[in-house]
């Protein structure tokens, strides 16, 4: 697709969301105050990012795994 980021905002305080990028390799990068309008008022948002080179890594490292169990 020529992407060289992927990117999710999660809202502060929700726990369990974090933990999804989290668990597919993505980084926390920082975070957005008040970016998000819900409930009549303001929530910052957390940034989690995943670079291309981040992503091949991955892949890399998946592969050579996989050819060691056979």
């Amino acid at each position: 697709l020529g992407m060289n980021m992927i990117y999710t905002y999660i809202k502060e305080g929700n726990t369990a969301s974090h933990r999804l990028p989290e668990k597919f390799g993505l980084k926390k990068d920082g975070i957005i105050r008040d970016f998000v309008y819900k409930q009549n008022r303001f929530h910052n948002v957390y940034v989690y990012t995943m670079l291309k080179s981040e992503f091949e890594n991955i892949k890399l490292q998946r592969n050579e795994y996989e050819n060691s169990m056979k």
